[in-house]
């Protein structure tokens, strides 16, 4: 049985992974929301509006393509050198870069090298954050007690609900400034608000030790040498099953907070106000729902959780753009609560324990940083694109809708291999590395 010290230390971690990665989320958000509102008018106002929100949103697909070199390097050293080290240098990374683009002078000043370290710093962001989310979820789940690692591993993914929250938040303040203001300082002072989250998450994060598993292994020589060709000698098909069952879920994330705030004001003449209210809403609610999640699944498996959440979030993509295109408050709220509040935090809220079971400690690290990020590839960098193209290409959302039921369909299967996979894996191994909570059937 674990001592109360342990325990404390235990929650400890969780509180320093979910500050680091609550300023992760803000940073991405805050990007994300500019990149809709902003940057078309900022940093390419020689295109038309829509080459000049299409270019906007290839930036913010950027960061998501240099994620991937971030969990290899960031993976890398986090399973030789350790965990703590490499949160550290995330959380610098990607405040430093948000910091920046928040000086960054607009095209009108400096032409065409705006974009271009607009693009850089974008680059920047994007690397260092795919370290983040599995270094985060990796600590709180290594230090979590026996029989209740769904719900430690869970509660840094509500990182992503406090800096969405944060982030929105932020941008309803700028939000109501003149147009002029807006465009010239007012979307500048979210960024270089960052700085104060970026500090409080560096102090937390300093003051936590080195998780016991990755100890363990170093104590016994078990360091691999080259993590990420160990992966791809023994577990390729759990990388490939991780980035598939993320790929839905990361897709209809992106979607819901940050496509549709530009989608409601064109399409259904719902202010981005509206929008960015529901996603409030919704995200607050998440801040339950998500843990929830992981103590359910902690009892009743991961398998039934993750079922609903696909389900659920694919019927609720097609109320969110329903809601929009009827132009009511009430609707769009009500949309985001059940779709982004109550079944998308229903499914991704088992993920981060099932992705962390599927790996030894020695490619842990690398491993979720590389399922996880090839995800965010395939989901979240080209939905924007590909939902503006098919709703070009159609003149109907419907289109998307399908388009987000197709890759939530795959993600669910990939789910359920994985979890079939994790199972048979503990059956056949022993030691904590390996030993998931509670084995799937």
């Amino acid at each position: 049985m674990r001592s109360a010290l342990t325990t404390r230390s235990a929650w400890r971690v969780v509180g320093a992974s979910t500050a680091g990665t609550s300023v992760e989320y803000y940073d991405f958000f805050i990007y994300g929301t500019a990149a809709a509102l902003v940057f078309p008018h900022v940093f390419f106002p020689e295109m038309t509006p829509v080459l000049g929100a299409l270019s906007a949103f290839l930036t913010f697909g950027a960061g998501y393509l240099a994620r991937p070199l971030g969990g290899i390097v960031i993976g890398h050293f986090g399973d030789t050198v350790g965990r703590k080290r490499m949160l550290v240098l995330t959380v610098l990374l990607m405040g430093g870069a948000t910091l920046a683009i928040g000086l960054l002078p607009g095209y009108t000043q400096i032409g065409v090298a705006a974009p271009i370290l607009l693009l850089v710093l974008r680059l920047v962001q994007g690397f260092a954050f795919g370290g983040e989310y599995g270094g985060a979820i990796i600590m709180a789940f290594e230090f979590a007690p026996e029989g209740r690692r769904g719900l430690f591993a869970s509660l840094p993914h509500t990182g992503q609900s406090v800096g969405v929250l944060l982030g929105s938040a932020a941008f309803a303040l700028v939000g109501g400034l003149p147009e002029e203001q807006l465009l010239t300082w007012g979307w500048r002072v979210p960024f270089l608000a960052s700085i104060v989250l970026v500090a409080v998450g560096l102090v937390i994060r300093l003051k936590v030790t080195e998780t016991p598993s990755f100890r363990a292994a170093r104590r016994d020589n078990a360091i691999v040498r080259s993590p990420f060709v160990s992966l791809l000698r023994h577990h390729r098909h759990e990388v490939l099953l991780v980035a598939g069952t993320f790929t839905g879920f990361s897709a209809a994330s992106i979607l819901a907070i940050t496509y549709m705030v530009g989608h409601a004001r064109t399409a259904g003449g719902v202010p981005a106000g509206t929008v960015l209210t529901a996603i409030t809403v919704a995200t607050a609610v998440q801040l339950v729902t998500t843990p929830l999640s992981g103590w359910l699944s902690d009892r009743f498996g991961r398998t039934l959780l993750l079922c609903i959440g696909a389900a659920g979030t694919a019927t609720a993509v097609s109320l969110m753009f329903g809601a929009v295109a009827s132009g009511r408050t009430g609707l769009v709220v009500l949309a985001y609560v059940l779709g982004w509040g109550v079944f998308f935090a229903a499914g991704v809220g088992v993920l981060p324990a099932l992705f962390s079971d599927a790996f030894d400690t020695s490619v842990r690290f690398s491993g979720m940083g590389l399922g996880y990020q090839l995800a965010t590839v395939l989901g979240s960098a080209i939905s924007p694109t590909v939902a503006t193209l098919l709703l070009g290409a159609t003149g109907t959302s419907i289109s998307v809708s399908v388009y987000v039921m197709a890759i939530l369909a795959i993600a669910l299967v990939c789910g359920l291999v994985l979890a079939r996979r994790v199972g048979s894996a503990a059956a056949s191994t022993t030691g904590e590395v390996r030993t998931p909570d509670r084995v799937e059937t």
